[in-house]
């Protein structure tokens, strides 16, 4: 069988080993049937935000899937994210959209997927191909502080007594 298949093979009370099937006497007609199975699996990856980014508010999360045989099944795209501090999964198997740059979005905040500031957050994905073969969990890990967000940078001169953010003087 070419790279990433195998065979399959039943019939005549036989039996496969490797690509060789061999049968028991044959004392009145029976068949043999052959396949070939993918069995290479399929590949999911989490293709943004950037691991260990740190977000401050409810967050898209970007995927890829790929595979080499028969093809990702549409249907059989999941997620999984944890909060570490807690450890609960406040998502499980849940259903995404396979290869999408907006695949789905995880929540921050108290009570929400990511519940812990000042922690971290992972998120999982995996996919399913065609021929039922699951992809590796691809973990990917989020700092999480909703108390402390970025704060825009401004500049301003304040020798005349009064300052406004972002004003020059």
């Amino acid at each position: 069988p070419n790279t990433g298949y195998g065979a399959a093979a039943s019939g005549c009370s036989g039996s496969l080993s490797g690509t060789t099937y061999t049968t028991s006497i044959i004392t009145a007609a029976c068949t043999v049937t052959a396949t070939f199975v993918d069995n290479t699996p399929p590949v999911s990856i989490i293709t943004s935000p950037a691991a260990l980014s740190t977000q401050n508010a409810n967050f898209a999360v970007s995927t890829s899937d790929t595979d080499a045989g028969l093809g990702i099944d549409p249907n059989k795209c999941f997620y999984n994210v944890l909060d570490t501090t807690t450890g609960i999964y406040t998502q499980w198997q849940k259903t995404r959209v396979c290869n999408s740059a907006s695949s789905f979005n995880v929540s921050v905040g108290p009570g929400k997927d990511c519940r812990t500031s000042g922690s971290t957050c992972q998120v999982t994905v995996y996919a399913r191909e065609l021929a039922n073969n699951e992809s590796a969990w691809y973990l990917r890990t989020y700092n999480i502080n909703w108390n402390n967000p970025p704060v825009a940078a401004s500049s301003c001169d304040c020798t005349m007594g009064s300052c406004q953010p972002g004003s020059s003087g």
